[in-house]
Order: structure tokens, then sequence, then C-alpha cells
């Protein structure tokens, strides 16, 4: 009798351990499914550094703030340096989908996002991109971009000098990437329909810190303006502009914007303006005020546009996820069927394209400061 009920205790005890195991594994497989992981290929050294800093720092709080929401989703981010470098693009996603087996992708840059496109359509993944490039979306049914193209400020800019300056003769000098030499084109193109006349045109490899040689040609046509189309080295350019003694009026585009540049020029970026997103750092919507205040007591500083963007991609994925989609085209209908989202960059509505439209302003340097030129009309 003994043994009896010492092999049916023994029964008992495996039924209850195998029941637990499945209760057990289940729960982690349930948690495994509600959990999306973004991948984000940021360059958080190199040129474009400052940019994929402000960029994961954008993503950091979005994700803070999911959490504190009690959503059905889990949300987790895997960051990697890319370096800005094409190459390193394509490594790190394929470690993506290989090893992390994400779910959703981040991206910052032109030339990487063009290195990735075509693992992107290949392997179905939803992208967000940082690029100004016009015209990228088209080339990805999954890639969305939350942001004015490079289109939309160099036509702006044309049309600002046209209308508002008297149609001044511009130089241009531009970084020689996909980013570069297509800002580069657009302007030119734009404003030579506008004026009819041909600029001057200078163009310096990544990474380059002299830029003397470009800047003695420029000298030597003597330009109202000239249209710098860089990353943060704006700074060094207009100050060996001036130390050569070109005294052309310096413009630009939202790269303009970044403290370490204006610190590295000094007084020299005094004046320049520049295009910019109709929502940045001092404006008066709410989400956007919010946004800063939140950003500048976890950094000490303020936000600049790609944190707020990167922030609100985090929050727009939250929401299309809301609906549970499973497969990447299930994903791509809930975003795009999305209302109009209010967010720290302004209002976002995305276009059948993937594309959104969003307007701009002029801004201008004083004292190391950004301030509002005029609005768009």
């Amino acid at each position: 009798m003994k043994k009896l009920i010492l092999k049916i205790s023994a029964y008992k005890l495996v039924f209850i351990s195998v029941a637990f195991l499945v209760v057990f594994s289940f729960g982690c497989v349930k948690k495994d499914e509600k959990e999306i992981k973004i991948g984000a290929i940021l360059p958080l050294t190199g040129p474009a550094s400052q940019f994929g800093q402000y960029a994961k720092e954008g993503i950091d709080i979005g994700i803070e703030e999911l959490t504190k929401q009690n959503l059905q989703h889990n949300f987790r981010i895997i960051y990697e340096d890319s370096q800005g470098e094409p190459k390193n693009a394509v490594s790190i996603l394929n470690k993506f989908i290989q090893v992390d087996k994400i779910n959703i992708l981040f991206v910052l840059t032109s030339t990487e996002t063009l290195a990735i496109l075509p693992t992107i359509n290949k392997e179905n993944i939803i992208t967000f991109t940082g690029t100004l490039l016009p015209g990228i979306t088209e080339k990805s049914q999954y890639l969305f971009r939350n942001a004015t193209s490079l289109e939309q400020e160099t036509n702006f800019m044309a049309n600002f000098l046209s209308t508002k300056m008297g149609k001044p003769s511009v130089a241009i000098i531009y970084v020689n990437n996909d980013a570069g030499l297509t800002a580069k084109n657009l302007f030119k193109e734009k404003y030579i329909s506008l004026i009819n006349t041909i600029m001057t045109e200078e163009s310096y490899e990544p990474n380059s810190s002299d830029f003397r040689t470009q800047l003695s040609k420029i000298k030597n046509t003597n330009p109202d303006y000239l249209y710098i189309l860089s990353y943060k080295e704006f700074g060094l350019i207009m100050k060996q502009a001036r130390e050569l003694g070109i005294k052309a009026n310096f413009i630009g585009t939202t790269t303009f914007e970044d403290p370490s540049g204006v610190k590295i020029a000094g007084e020299t970026a005094n004046g320049a303006i520049y295009t910019f997103s109709s929502v940045s750092q001092d404006s008066a919507d709410s989400k956007s005020i919010e946004f800063q205040e939140r950003y500048i007591k976890k950094y000490g500083r303020k936000a600049d546009l790609y944190a707020a963007l990167f922030r609100d991609n985090v929050h727009i994925l939250a929401l299309a996820f809301k609906t549970n989609p499973i497969t990447p085209g299930e994903i791509r209908e809930a975003i795009l069927k999305l209302n109009t989202f209010e967010g720290a960059s302004g209002k976002t509505k995305f276009l059948p394209n993937g594309d959104v439209e969003k307007s701009l302003i002029m801004k201008i340097i004083k004292d190391g400061k950004f301030e509002h030129l005029q609005s768009k009309s």
C-alpha cells in the first residue's frame, strides 16, 4: 500500500512539474510574442555623430515614455554604431536579422539608407529613416520618412533668395556623398531656373578638416552667399572662409542647428541663415514644449530636430501596434491608417508612399542661438 501511495505521489509530482513547465513555457512564448525589437543603425561616432547621438537620445526618451503607459507590447531598442559607413550599416543589419531577430529598423543617414535598401526590400523590414534624400521612400514600400526632404529645403532656400534677397550670386561647397551631391544639384537646378545664372561649386571628401583649397577658388568668384551643404564641419568651413577674407553671407540646411558646429565657428556663424522644420527647439506647440522640458531635464540641453523626430517614430509605432499587426504588410497598413499624429516634431501624417509633408521656416544664428527669421507662406 505504501509503495502504491509513493507511486501515485511520484506521478502527481511529475504531473505538477510538467504542468508548471508548460505554463511557464507558454508564458515565455507569450512574452516574446509581445516584445517588439527595434534595431537602430546610428552614426554614434564619425562626422555625423552629433545627429546619431541626438536620434539615440530621442529614441531613449520615447521608449521611457512607452514603458510608463502599460502597453500591450514591450518595445526594446538595440543600438549599433555604424560610424556613418554604408558597409558597416549592411553588416549591422545582417546581424540584426540573423541574431537579434528585429521587427523594426531605424536608420539615420542617406548613404546608409541607400546601402541597406536591397536587404530591406528582400527581408520586408519596416524601416524609419532620417535621410533627407528626395524620393527615397519610392524605392521601398517598407520605408517611412518622418522629415522634410532635401528637395523641400533646397527649393525653399532658392525661392527665399530669389524673392526676398534680390537674387544674389551664390557659390556652393558640399560634402562629396549622396546627400551633399543631391542637395547641390537640386539647389543649382532650381536657382538657375529662377535667376538664369551659373554658380561656383566645390566639393570636399567626408571627414575633411582643411577646406582652404576649395574656399580659395570660391573667393575668386566673390559670391554674395556661400551655401554650405555639410555636417558639423560647417563650423570649420565658416572659420576658414573668414580667415581667407571671404565676405559672403553663409546659408545652409537643417544641419546648421548644431551647437558643436556653431561653437567651432564662433563669431563667424553670426548672421548665417538656414532652412528648418517649422517645429523646432523654441516651438510653442504643447507637445513640443513637454518634450523639450523632459529632454532638458535628462540631458541638460535642448533637443534638436532629429531627437524629436525619432522620439515621435517610437510613439507612431506604438500606436500602429495597438491593432496587433503581424506581417510587415499589416504593420505598414497600420502606420498609414493612423490619424495625424501630434508629437514633439509637430504634426505627422504619412502619405501613401511613406513620406510626409512638413512646412519649413528660415532661421538665423545669433550669438550662438538659433532664432526664427521668416515663416513659410
